[in-house]
C-alpha cells in the first residue's frame, strides 16, 4: 500500500495475509516520531471496531487508481474496485475514457 507519493510498503507475514474490504475492520498506523534518526518507524495495526473470534482480519489496501482491480469485498459499501476512496474520481474518469476509445474504435 502506498505511504506518501513515493513510498510503497508490502508488508511481511502475517500482515501480508490480511485481505482488502471496502469496510475494513483493521487498519496500519505508525508515528513519525519512532522513525528519528534514519531507524524505521514501527507499523501498527489497529483494530477499527470490536472484532469477532474467527473473523477475518481486513484492511481497505487504497490502491493508486493507476493499479486498480475489480474488488469483490461483497461489503454494502463495497466500491466495485480495489482503489483509495480518494482516487475513485481518477479511475471514473479513466475508465470513461478507456470506454469512449473502445466505442470510437468499434465506429471505425
Amino acid at each position: 500500500f502506498e505511504i506518501n507519493d513515493r513510498t510503497q510498503l508490502e508488508p511481511h507475514a502475517p500482515f501480508r495475509y490480511l485481505n482488502h474490504s471496502c469496510e475494513p475492520n483493521c487498519d496500519f498506523d505508525w508515528f513519525e516520531n519512532e522513525g528519528a534518526n534514519g531507524v524505521v518507524a514501527p507499523l501498527y495495526l489497529f483494530a477499527l471496531r470490536n472484532i469477532w473470534r474467527g473473523e477475518e482480519l481486513t484492511i481497505d489496501y487504497k490502491c493508486p487508481a493507476t493499479c486498480a482491480i475489480p474488488c469483490y469485498c461483497a461489503a454494502s459499501s463495497c466500491r466495485g474496485w480495489i482503489v483509495s476512496f480518494d482516487e475513485l474520481d481518477v479511475l471514473d474518469r479513466t475508465l470513461d475514457s478507456s470506454s469512449d476509445d473502445n466505442v470510437q474504435g468499434s465506429e471505425s
